[in-house]
């Protein structure tokens, strides 16, 4: 079990979602034993996806993009659904 699951719903951010992921990757104290990445895509028309995909090289995310947009608040409840760490954020 991970100690911090980070849950981050999305949709049509991608270039905020870059700055999210590389501040984690560039964060020194990250360890994949400890923290989880969550990504919730709420079917995203952007490069959303790629950005995950790429992240997905450096770091482990758990990513996940809806068929079709399920709103804001099912979204939030989707990716917290998605945690598996004693502590969500």
């Amino acid at each position: 079990m991970y100690k911090v699951s980070i849950c981050i719903p999305t949709y049509n951010r991608c270039e905020h979602l870059i700055n999210c992921l590389n501040s984690i990757i560039l964060n020194k104290g990250y360890r994949n034993k400890d923290i989880q990445i969550c990504v919730s895509d709420n079917c995203s028309t952007d490069d959303t996806e790629m950005v995950v995909r790429h992240a997905q090289e450096k770091i482990d995310i758990v990513y996940h993009k809806n068929e079709e947009n399920i709103g804001i608040p099912r979204n939030f409840l989707n990716v917290v659904n998605m945690a598996n760490g004693e502590f969500v954020w």
